[in-house]
């Protein structure tokens, strides 16, 4: 349950990069950025330094002008509800970011892992529902490449997963092993004034 939605949304759109992008090809050459969020705790060897993706991206150009929706949850007199729906519903967009594909549990005694390495894509997120009380975001991390002769080719579609934010939610799913989750009641007063976060 989210008591401080703002901060968490601040905190996620940090990590999903902070800048909105349209995909457009230009001389520009795209920056020379490394972010590793994510590193091994198990082993020390340089042969697991994280390594660039094998494939280029098209360039992207950014919009920095600042986010109407982020403007908006400023604004004066809102009351906590209608700055937390705000929040969530600025998370629209289109964005550039980057991801680690990183191999995290050695499952079997001896095994070496593979180095892990970063690669790019441009999200685009969606408000495919919005009742008042319930919110949902679809989010499509999309690829687009360039060939050897420079052409683009895409897009291609590598994730895409869906935030649902429910308000004063009755109840929410629970893990509890072996890909198997069971819907539990929470207390009325847990939730009050509170978002629930389902991906």
């Amino acid at each position: 349950m989210t008591r401080h939605l703002f901060p968490l949304l601040a905190c996620m759109a940090l990590v999903i990069s902070g800048c909105a992008a349209k995909t457009a090809v230009h001389d520009q050459p795209p920056p020379e950025e490394h972010q590793f969020t994510f590193s091994w705790e198990f082993t020390d060897s340089d042969e697991m330094k994280p390594r660039g993706g094998v494939t280029k991206g098209a360039p992207v150009e950014l919009d920095k002008s600042p986010n109407p929706g982020w403007l908006s949850v400023e604004q004066p007199g809102l009351s906590k509800y209608e700055r937390d729906r705000r929040a969530i519903l600025s998370m629209a967009g289109t964005y550039r970011v980057t991801f680690n594909f990183i191999e995290t549990i050695p499952l079997r005694p001896g095994y070496k892992p593979d180095r892990p390495y970063q690669s790019w894509a441009t999200e685009y997120i969606k408000v495919i529902e919005d009742t008042g009380n319930f919110i949902s975001l679809q989010h499509i991390l999309v690829m687009y490449f360039v060939d050897d002769k420079g052409n683009v080719e895409g897009p291609s579609v590598a994730k895409h997963w869906r935030q649902d934010w429910t308000y004063e939610a009755p109840t929410r799913f629970e893990f509890s092993d072996d890909q198997t989750w069971h819907v539990r009641a929470v207390a009325a007063d847990a939730t009050r004034g509170a978002w629930t976060q389902c991906v």
